[in-house]
């Protein structure tokens, strides 16, 4: 009489099929959760932008007989009390007038134009060399 003893466990094509589905799970998150972090780095800009431009309404409504300031660094020194912020300029880094402000953006890849006083204002997005300007209406 003759057993058949099977040995009890998984091969090897059936563990390597099982972490390469992991694998791609695992990798199909990241992608995932690196854009939703870029969607929210995104939001916290726009929410900035929009603070800038509300403060700039603010100032003109406090400061009706005044000229807004012609110059970027007095411009965020004009508006600056309005936002609540700390936060310091730091000297132009783009040559188009775009500043990078310590302590206000989400992240030190994002400059800002603040402009005049009714025009909305812009920021411009630079990453690895590339630029990416982002306006927001008024």
């Amino acid at each position: 009489m003759k057993k058949n003893f099977r040995k009890k466990g998984f091969t090897l094509v059936e563990m390597i099929g099982v972490v390469a589905l992991l694998s791609i799970l695992t990798a199909g998150a990241v992608v995932g959760l690196m854009q939703q972090r870029s969607n929210t780095s995104m939001g916290k800009l726009l929410q900035c932008l929009s603070a800038v431009d509300q403060a700039k309404q603010s100032w003109q409504m406090f400061n009706p007989n005044a000229t807004f300031p012609s110059d970027e660094p007095s411009r965020w020194s004009a508006i600056s009390v309005y936002l609540n912020t700390s936060a310091v300029q730091v000297r132009p880094v783009s040559t188009y007038g775009y500043n990078s402000y310590n302590g206000f953006f989400p992240s030190t890849q994002y400059l800002l134009l603040i402009n005049g006083i009714n025009t909305p204002c812009q920021a411009q997005a630079v990453v690895n060399g590339a630029v990416t300007s982002i306006t927001r209406p008024l």
